[in-house]
């Protein structure tokens, strides 16, 4: 027999967890396990068919049995046309045309098409993680996590892209094939921007969103995020508008002179942001626009709509 294909794989593994027989994983051991067995116990069938792995009592009944084989594959899927070595590995991928998920979670009700697939899922039940790597000690609930992970140690990458020869270690990473095809499948449903990888576009969508909530205490630019905020900062203080300002009222120091003339209005009482909405005032352009966030605004007719549900967002 051939190399068993992963649908065929996930089948055995079903059927050893609830087959009605013993399962042997290797034909040609089967009698020598199965006169091991029998030490202890009634005599079974010690003759296995190699291909689909039923039992016989007599060598004759197998020889006549694996006649029924053409090609080693006695069951073929009359959908798709694919063969199958045995019932089980058959019955399995048929559920892949009806649908049929016989394995139901007790504890949540989802349900599976496969036995071994509702076992890995009530790993996440019972926090159970059976696979531990044994250089850093991290522990995963299902086998293709701990896989992908030992690839981190061994510096394996068995993902090839077949255009640049670049390698990764992870097979969705081959999606870099997308820069040779010049495809860009993720649109900005906003602007119409294409990208050809879906991080790129939600860094993008945030060029549309309105707030910017980090504020230059020097020079009042605001900003989308707070990294970009940070390396704004440093061109001031590069430009020597870093050094320390004493407020003159109460001696308290800056780092920037627009930090001390913010702090300044609050000795003189002066809130020159003023909310155009409800008409409250701030001392900082940024303690208005974290203030205008709370509200409901018609892009229409510019009022506002009342408070928004979330509060401040």
């Amino acid at each position: 027999a051939g190399e068993k294909t992963e649908e065929e794989g996930a089948a055995d593994r079903e059927e050893f967890v609830h087959g009605d027989r013993s399962v042997e994983t290797d034909g040609s051991q089967y009698v020598g396990q199965t006169q091991q067995r029998n030490k202890a116990s009634v005599m079974v069938k010690p003759f296995s068919c190699r291909i689909c792995l039923k039992g016989f009592s007599a060598a004759s009944s197998l020889k006549m049995h694996e006649k029924s084989h053409e090609d080693h594959k006695q069951f073929q899927c009359s959908i798709c046309g694919k063969s199958f070595h045995n019932k089980y590995s058959f019955a399995y991928h048929q559920r892949s045309h009806s649908g049929e998920k016989p394995f139901v979670c007790d504890v949540c009700g989802k349900r599976f098409s496969q036995a071994s697939s509702l076992k890995q899922h009530e790993r996440i039940h019972t926090g159970e993680k059976p696979y531990k790597c044994d250089q850093c000690g991290k522990t995963f609930r299902t086998d293709g996590n701990f896989y992908r992970h030992l690839r981190i140690h061994t510096g394996e990458k068995p993902f090839e892209c077949d255009r640049c020869q670049r390698k990764f270690n992870q097979s969705n990473q081959l999606k870099h094939t997308l820069i040779h095809t010049g495809t860009k499948p993720y649109l900005c449903n906003v602007c119409g921007k294409s990208f050809n990888q879906s991080s790129i576009l939600k860094g993008h969508m945030q060029v549309h969103a309105v707030s910017k909530p980090f504020m230059c205490d020097v020079c009042g630019k605001a900003f989308i995020y707070n990294y970009a905020l940070r390396k704004h900062r440093r061109r001031h203080l590069q430009d020597g508008e870093g050094k320390r300002q004493r407020c003159d009222s109460c001696g308290k120091e800056f780092s920037s002179a627009g930090a001390l003339r913010t702090h300044r209005l609050l000795h003189s009482g002066q809130k020159p942001f003023e909310c155009d909405t409800c008409g409250k005032a701030f001392t900082q352009k940024y303690s208005l626009v974290i203030h205008q966030r709370r509200w409901k605004w018609c892009p229409t007719s510019g009022l506002s709509l009342g408070k928004s549900e979330k509060g401040n967002f």
